[in-house]
């Protein structure tokens, strides 16, 4: 997927990017090494993330210049500079624009964009490449409660800074 960098006055000098997008490491199977049973606590050390069907089980697509996320379940998407590190913003100073087709999103759909704190490798070994070190404002975590999905009562979660676009 590509999208442009863009500088100079009145930003006419632009580059094209050539980037990658990754899905959320909560979204893939994380389970025991050489066994097919689950991997929620204890070490790490122990465990394998797998990778994941975008089209098939998600119903993203990416194009040359666009992301088309069919929405099938709730996931999010992280824009990446490279195989290892997330792509980084510098919004101080600079134009951020994007298009979105209301037109395809369902009723009832969030189809937020926002931008969140997260380090640029990610965090672990898995690091940004599967998507790791998911933070935002609501400090999200893996058991919702029974009147919010995106809070929770579970052991962890993680809040950092955010700004809804």
């Amino acid at each position: 997927m590509a999208w442009k960098r863009c500088t100079g006055k009145d930003g006419n000098s632009c580059t094209n990017i050539n980037g990658k997008v990754v899905i959320n490491a909560n979204w893939r199977w994380l389970h025991i090494k050489d066994e097919y049973a689950n991997c929620y606590d204890g070490c790490l050390e122990n465990c394998s993330i797998e990778g994941a069907d975008y089209q098939g089980t998600y119903g993203i697509t990416a194009g040359n210049d666009s992301l088309t996320p069919k929405f099938i379940t709730k996931v999010h998407l992280y824009l990446m500079k490279d195989t290892n590190n997330y792509e980084m913003f510098t919004l101080v100073g600079n134009d951020f624009t994007f298009d979105v087709d209301l037109s395809q999103l369902s009723c009832g759909i969030n189809g937020a964009l926002y931008f969140v704190s997260m380090p640029q490798k990610g965090h672990g070994t898995p690091g940004a490449k599967y998507g790791t070190s998911y933070c935002d404002a609501q400090c999200a975590r893996w058991q919702p409660s029974a009147n919010d999905p995106n809070a929770g009562l579970g052991m962890k979660g993680a809040r950092c800074a955010e700004m809804d676009i």
